[in-house]
């Protein structure tokens, strides 16, 4: 019996084979994504350097595919078309992957489309800031909490007709790239920064053509491509990924996104799998009372340089928002050879902050208290916040406790401490290590490459901290995640 996956793409290949056969393999790669789609706008690159491009528009009859019409000539981003899971924000790349057609913006008050239409004012923006919490979003000037964005009513009128590629929507990961339309080109072989430009008449037609009850999708990128974007999370991973790890991500629903170097860094980013939340549930690390969904929440595994300088794997949760933020961050540890001696979910110790401190433990989400702060939830509670290699980079505050029981203002620095005063080292093997002129491996200081890169994503640091000091702590503000809490939660 023929697998029902290959039986398909089979049928849809042939269906179009005879028309066009170097469309077949694009469409059984799109086959399994594409079940309930009946329009197809599929764009690809033509080589030479990946900025020019053909675009067909494909529409299912029955069983097979006939081409609708096509191909038109198209300019793709100025550095080509990004691997799958690979684009981000500003790289000049057009990203491959299939994703839905909903929504036409144009300067015209009507225009023919059945999709949803909506006329371009002077005040309207395209957020393309991976810090606003409107990242990837149109929005009005005046309700704009953002440093940089696209204006929608361009002077050179290349937004006059524009069709929106639902990329990086839903959800928004923040860096992995914004504002990836169809719009009317330049001129022919002028390159984009991302998008897909063609004539005006052609992109009119195309919009005229596409209708909302078929479900209609737009295709980028070479077979491969395409394969490997719509492989799920668990799909071409390096063969030394542990077994566990990798059954873990065949239980996850999505892939968010992944990052590769030459160097041999790789680490993945996907939605929670089954086994990891029912184990948070269990152990009590995340409930429903904890300020971020289970839904909200990445599961990240990477590859990571052991203590002895080997290649090792390890898992973090995090919030999906900061999947890339993350990724990136650990391939800059990796390729620095910065040594993390354990990266392990808190639950391998019963979602208890000290045991996993005391295991020198790189660890993430956690839904717990700051620390001496009962009621008040940690940043790791949003999954917004990373510790890494406690005992090295270790927790202190002053207490301020003196011999007569008197009062006062607490220390600025930790070399402010006195000896009547009482002092919170945590984990408490981390005492070594308070000194920071002397630098070891596993430490963190400032201007490392990884404090660097951490502060570059806009995330703080806590070894930047008067009182108390966590060297090991690097956290981002919750409110640019979202409006719900401008303010975000507080400390470790």
């Amino acid at each position: 019996m023929i697998p029902f996956v290959l039986l398909w793409a089979a049928v849809w290949a042939a269906g179009v084979a005879g028309a066009a056969g170097e469309l077949g393999p694009v469409l059984a790669a799109v086959a399994g994504s594409c079940r309930d789609c009946r329009q197809l706008l599929y764009v690809g690159a033509d080589g030479g350097d990946g900025t020019r491009g053909r675009l067909w528009a494909l529409e299912r009859r029955g069983q097979g595919w006939e081409i609708a019409f096509g191909p038109l000539p198209v300019n793709l981003g100025r550095n080509g078309i990004a691997p799958a899971w690979a684009k981000r924000e500003g790289d000049g790349r057009t990203p491959s992957g299939v994703y839905p057609l909903r929504r036409v913006f144009g300067y015209e008050g009507r225009l023919d489309t059945r999709l949803a239409y909506r006329p371009v004012r002077r005040d309207l923006i395209w957020v393309d800031d991976p810090h606003s919490p409107q990242y990837n979003r149109p929005v009005r000037r005046r309700e704009a909490d953002c440093s940089s964005w696209e204006e929608m009513l361009r002077p050179d009128g290349l937004y006059r007709h524009v069709l929106v590629v639902e990329y990086n929507t839903d959800p928004v990961v923040k860096g992995c790239g914004s504002a990836i339309f169809l719009h009317v080109w330049e001129g022919e072989g002028v390159p984009t920064s991302g998008c897909i430009a063609l004539a005006a008449c052609d992109l009119k037609k195309v919009i005229a053509w596409l209708d909302p009850e078929k479900a209609p999708r737009v295709a980028i990128g070479s077979p491969a491509d395409l394969t490997a974007a719509l492989g799920g999370p668990a799909a071409g991973l390096p063969p030394d990924v542990p077994p566990a790890l990798a059954a873990r991500l065949e239980k996850s629903d999505r892939k968010l996104a992944e990052l590769r170097s030459p160097a041999g860094f790789f680490a993945v980013a996907a939605s929670l799998p089954r086994d990891v939340e029912a184990a948070m549930v269990e152990r009590g690390t995340w409930r429903p009372s904890c300020p971020v969904p289970l839904s909200d929440l990445a599961y990240i595994v990477t590859r990571h340089r052991g203590w002895d300088g080997r290649d090792r794997y390890g898992e973090l949760v995090v919030h999906r928002a900061l999947a890339a933020f993350f990724l990136d961050v650990l391939g800059v540890m990796y390729e620095t050879r910065f040594p993390v001696r354990r990266m392990e979910l808190i639950e391998t110790f019963g979602g208890s902050d000290e045991a996993s401190m005391a295991a020198d433990n790189t660890s993430a989400f956690n839904c717990r208290a700051v620390t001496g702060r009962r009621g008040v939830f940690s940043r790791h509670s949003y999954g917004v916040a990373v510790d890494i290699n406690p005992r090295e980079n270790p927790y202190l505050k002053a207490l301020d406790v003196r011999p007569d029981g008197g009062g006062g203002s607490p220390p600025k620095a930790p070399s402010g401490l006195s000896p009547s005063r009482r002092r919170l080292v945590l984990p408490p093997d981390g005492v070594p290590f308070l000194d920071r002129g002397e630098r070891r491996e596993g430490m963190l200081w400032p201007g490392h490459p990884v404090v660097e890169r951490f502060k570059a994503l806009g995330f703080a640091w806590g070894g930047d901290w008067a009182d108390p000091v966590d060297y090991q702590h690097f956290e981002y503000d919750f409110g640019r995640i979202s409006k719900k809490d401008r303010r975000g939660p507080a400390g470790r």
